[in-house]
């Protein structure tokens, strides 16, 4: 079977239609089908199913697909270590972490990493925590950071997490709100009656269930698309918001911070696969990298 066999069958899947992964690959339809015939053939198995528009996997194409992934990922991290010897660049460790984590814990990790293993360099994914978990399985990343925000993590008996801190979330506000000052943590039910921006349904839950415990229920009348966006309707006095702990390095001076009296909070881990196939004593100093950063996010 070759390897463009195996790569067309996964953008097929990925894509949903012939046409377009013939598109994306620059094949035409006709050695896209042929591509896929052929592992059909191979395996003694359909492996697509024809619908009026587009295809999807079988069973047997489901089951087959999660190794084509790791056929063709491992087929350019081959040809990846081949240019690197070839260039005298290093190998990278794939690394994934949840957009907090990017400000507030991953680049101290990187730095410690890469002076102690200076062979090596680190890329960098982010996403959340459930797709993170996915491309650890299908061997596209080597380590992530990861919460269990709501509604929690999905277990793996393939993957293995090393727990790294618990993460309070902290209320942001205007710089010249009101409860933006005080030396005492502040009491969530003082913000009642603002409005709140969100970012993603795990942090909304979080906000639901503490305001609940308040006594409150919070005005939801904005929505960002991530973190930044969030802190910057807080700063132009929009909004208030929660944030977690990790991220506030990145806050402007104009967002003052508060920290909660009965804070939410969620737990942080560093993931990787039980039985690594590449890297392992590399994935082990790059989480020994982060549970020495970790320890400075909680102070």
């Amino acid at each position: 079977m070759s390897y463009a066999a195996w790569l067309s069958f996964v953008t097929v899947c990925d894509r949903g239609s012939i046409s377009a992964a013939a598109d994306e690959l620059g094949y035409t339809q006709s050695a896209v089908s042929r591509q896929v015939a052929t592992l059909e053939h191979e395996m003694d198995a359909r492996l697509l199913e024809r619908l009026p528009r587009g295809v999807r996997p079988t069973a047997a194409g489901e089951a087959m697909l999660r190794h084509a992934r790791l056929v063709v990922h491992e087929t350019s991290r081959a040809r990846e270590a081949v240019a690197a010897a070839l260039t005298g660049r290093g190998p990278s460790l794939a690394v994934g972490a949840v957009p907090s984590a990017t400000v507030g814990l991953v680049p101290a990790a990187i730095r410690a990493f890469v002076e102690q293993v200076p062979s090596h360099r680190c890329t960098l994914r982010s996403a959340v925590s459930p797709v993170l978990q996915d491309l650890l399985l299908a061997g596209d990343l080597d380590v992530a950071v990861v919460t269990d925000y709501p509604p929690g993590l999905p277990s793996s008996r393939l993957l293995r997490r090393h727990h790294l801190l618990d993460d309070e979330l902290c209320a942001v506000l205007p710089h010249d709100h009101p409860a933006a000052k005080g030396r005492r943590r502040l009491d969530l039910s003082r913000l009642a009656d603002e409005v709140w921006v969100e970012d993603n349904p795990g942090s909304e839950r979080l906000l639901l269930s503490a305001a609940g415990r308040a006594g409150f229920e919070p005005r939801l009348e904005m929505e960002a698309g991530d973190l930044a966006g969030k802190v910057a309707l807080v700063a132009a006095g929009q909004a208030v918001a929660l944030v977690p702990r990790l991220m506030l390095g990145s806050v402007p001076d104009r967002v003052a911070v508060r920290r909660l009296a009965d804070p939410p909070t969620r737990s942080v881990f560093a993931v990787h696969h039980a039985s690594p196939a590449r890297h392992r004593d590399e994935v082990g100093t790059f989480v020994t990298a982060l549970v020495s950063a970790a320890p400075t996010i909680q102070r």
